[in-house]
């Protein structure tokens, strides 16, 4: 399996869609800027780490690439969700 393919199965993962867009939906009603933006890098690290590490195991030829396209699919998820509040609020 390509590291696309881990990707795009990544992206379309409900679990880390719903995941991703729960701690975007808190970190833009947290009132202080901060505490907002670490929950939001902490579950983006939890979410492209932890979660394949439970779903697929931690170890295994294709471990370290599984994490790398988690970190890329979180961008493209939240990238998604950044565009989408922008182009509301206008």
């Amino acid at each position: 399996m390509g590291l696309l393919a881990i990707i795009v199965a990544q992206v379309l993962d409900p679990v880390r869609v719903i995941g991703l867009l729960v701690l975007f939906g808190l970190t833009r009603l947290a009132e202080n800027k901060g505490t907002g933006w670490f929950a939001l890098a902490v579950g983006y690290l939890l979410i492209s780490i932890v979660w394949p590490g439970i779903l697929n195991g931690w170890t295994g030829p294709l471990a370290a690439m599984r994490f790398v396209a988690g970190f890329l699919s979180n961008a493209i998820i939240l990238g998604l969700a950044f565009l989408v509040t922008r182009l509301w609020r206008r």
